[in-house]
């Protein structure tokens, strides 16, 4: 057991982090309060840090090499062994593919495009031969440049069809043509083009929909909105116990505009016990919280 010197309090030894320039071997302070002087104090240290940097450039990149060699000193001395087969592929490195710079501008803009909506939608399974849906897409430029009919590459099984889905994989691509029903791809160009012009259109009537929906929200659910802002902040400074009951917090929010509405006097839900105390922090539960008036407003009759 050790008391610390902040709170006076006497904890474990867990509750002490390590620290060599003390006698035992432990900071001073436990953990819950260097957490809490690290919040009152986070952004003084940064400015000081900031400080300290710009006055002594020189200094902290003389420091920083020196690290960076020590550490990489101890990491080549501790990295394991390499084993046979890492050996064996470090002198017989594999037979690398031929890069995809050799091929057209278009091949490569059509596959990779193809490739990457695929991996959007999860249509690109794992074990899909790209160099196979590659050359596909090969075939169809050649065919499209001998002939001088435009040709797509199209899914046999649509990767969104109504009854199954398929995958972007080779064994469910083949080659079309116009006169095969490849003209398809005209008609979703119009059908994109015209739900692009209606997005334009609504986003110059309704410039912000999300936000004011967002705040339309707000206004008619103070009470459960102004308890997630407090949950959201009490979290933030690690003062939610695992045992809490929301609901009940939640009641209280609602009590509370229960009684805005009603009166027509501002109310306000207090902490009982601050969460960032001078010499206690309360926790954000539903005995700790008490209705009172807001500051400034009219006593009731």
């Amino acid at each position: 057991m050790k008391i610390c010197s902040y709170c006076r309090k006497e904890k474990e030894l867990g509750s002490f982090n390590i620290n060599r320039n003390t006698a035992d071997g432990l900071s001073t302070r436990c953990r819950a309060c260097l957490r809490e002087y690290y919040v009152a104090n986070l952004e003084k240290k940064r400015a000081y840090k900031r400080a300290y940097q710009a006055a002594n450039r020189e200094k902290v990149s003389e420091w920083s090499k020196k690290h960076y060699a020590a550490k990489k000193e101890v990491m080549i001395r501790d990295r394991p062994p390499l084993t046979e087969n890492k050996t064996k592929a470090i002198k017989e490195p594999k037979q690398q593919r031929a890069p995809t710079q050799e091929l057209p501008l278009i091949i490569r803009t059509r596959e990779s495009v193809a490739w990457h909506l695929a991996q959007k939608c999860n249509r690109a399974p794992s074990w899909a031969d790209r160099t196979e849906i590659r050359a596909i897409y090969i075939e169809c430029h050649r065919i499209q440049s001998d002939t001088g009919i435009r040709h797509w590459v199209k899914h046999i099984v649509p990767l969104h069809g109504e009854l199954e889905t398929g995958l972007h994989v080779a064994g469910n691509l083949h080659i079309v043509s116009k006169k095969q029903g490849g003209d398809h791809h005209v008609s979703d160009a119009n059908k994109r083009a015209r739900d692009n012009s209606y997005a334009r259109l609504r986003r110059e009537e309704n410039p912000h929909p999300q936000r004011k929906a967002a705040n339309e929200y707000y206004r008619r659910n103070l009470g459960a909105s102004r308890e997630r802002v407090s949950w959201r902040q009490a979290l933030g400074i690690n003062r939610v116990p695992p045992w809490v009951d929301r609901r009940a917090i939640r009641d209280i929010y609602l009590e509370c505009e229960r009684l805005n509405t009603e009166t027509g006097i501002r109310h306000v839900v207090s902490h009982i016990v601050p969460l960032m105390g001078k010499t206690v922090s309360g926790l954000h539960v539903a005995h700790n919280l008490e209705i009172i008036p807001a500051p400034g407003s009219p006593p009731s009759i």
